[in-house]
């Protein structure tokens, strides 16, 4: 199984009824196109209705679904001193702890953890392994 996986998906997928103009392309082309030889005819419909389609599909709103079964948390802990120290320790603990308990490896899942008090850092990015264990930031 991989872990990415892609669909087509529309905006406005009620643009899609307009498909039905392009049967209707062909049938009104054909007088116009009586000149041409069968070959070049064929071109020329086949790139009318590549070009309605393209329209059609362009109001639609058409895009590429990428989807994953992939997590990734990042924890923050707020490490400013009006936290008793005890409680701040209690809490990157609880992270650390919490990232190794949940973390599934065979989804390659990932976490990361910010610090923040008067400022805010990365402590750790995050990454495919377990957050290491850490005494203090």
């Amino acid at each position: 199984m991989t872990p990415w996986q892609w669909r087509i998906g529309f905006e406005y997928p009620g643009f899609l009824a307009l498909l039905v103009v392009i049967p209707f392309l062909w049938w009104l082309s054909r007088k116009s196109l009586a000149g041409l030889g069968p070959y070049r005819k064929a071109i020329a419909l086949t790139l009318r209705s590549l070009v309605a389609l393209l329209i059609i599909a362009a109001l639609a709103g058409v895009h590429w679904v990428w989807t994953s079964d992939r997590v990734t948390v990042i924890y923050l802990l707020d490490q400013s001193d009006s936290i008793p120290n005890a409680k701040r320790q209690l809490m990157l603990k609880f992270a650390i702890a919490s990232a190794k308990e949940h973390r599934q490896a065979n989804r390659q899942d990932r976490a990361g953890l910010i610090v923040f008090g008067r400022e805010a850092s990365i402590e750790f990015p995050p990454m495919d392994d377990s957050l290491p264990p850490v005494e203090r930031l």
